[in-house]
């Protein structure tokens, strides 16, 4: 018989696991434990199959062996079970599809994140542009007010500076010139 719903293990067992039975022949089983997640059509296919090549190997010998003599001779063949077996997707097509899945699953959870990485850091540089773009317009208006407020003194610097020079002429040919007419007349 094979059990297609494994029974649970005691509620005290801290570790999830289950046990999948098949009986073989009237004195002989065999006992698998696996994980909660593994598949129970893998665990019934690696029984059947376990049980056909046990059955063609050791069958005479299982029927007149005392209990754990054939420990050695079997342990090959349940080694070998054991690695083909280890990963559900390499011997059950819809656990490798499952797995294409998970894995597509993941990837694109990877890539969303990405996505929403660089979109945060395309908000961060939008804005830090905003900031620059703003500052460059304060920038260009306090050096357009710089300029006039420069040019203004520029123009008073002259103003003065040739009032200066004007008076300071003033101040020399207006003596000649009037020292020039007293002398003509």
């Amino acid at each position: 018989w094979v059990s297609s719903e494994p029974p649970r293990l005691p509620s005290n067992n801290s570790t999830n696991t289950y046990i999948c039975y098949v009986g073989l022949l009237s004195c002989t089983g065999i006992g698998i434990i696996t994980g909660l997640r593994y598949p129970s059509r893998v665990i019934i296919t690696m029984l059947q199959e376990l049980y056909a090549d046990f059955h063609s190997q050791y069958a005479m010998d299982a029927s007149m062996a005392p209990p754990n003599s054939l420990t050695k001779k079997t342990r090959v063949l349940l080694s070998e079970y054991c690695k083909k077996y280890a990963d559900p997707a390499n011997v059950d097509k819809a656990q490798k599809v499952l797995a294409s899945v998970d894995k597509v699953k993941n990837q694109m959870a990877e890539n969303i994140a990405g996505m929403l990485a660089n979109t945060e850091k395309a908000q961060v540089l939008a804005e830090k542009s905003e900031a620059l773009e703003k500052e460059a317009a304060v920038f260009q208006k306090n050096s357009a007010t710089l300029k006039k407020t420069m040019q203004w003194k520029s123009r008073k610097m002259t103003i003065i500076m040739v009032s200066i020079v004007a008076g300071i002429l003033f101040c020399i040919l207006v003596p000649l010139i009037i020292e020039a007419k007293n002398r003509q007349i």
